[in-house]
């Protein structure tokens, strides 16, 4: 079952957790498609 953040943003879960715990940078376009599913402004990502 996907979740709800994977599945509207499109980004593997796995992906999500990396950026969570710093292993990953959340780039401009993932954080633009992270803040319309989660409805908020994409700059609180960057």
């Amino acid at each position: 079952m996907k979740t709800k953040g994977e599945f509207v943003a499109g980004i593997p879960q796995r992906h999500v957790s990396e950026m969570e715990n710093g292993k990953r940078p959340i780039g401009k376009e993932t954080a633009k498609r992270l803040s319309k599913a989660l409805h908020t402004d994409y700059r609180v990502f960057l």
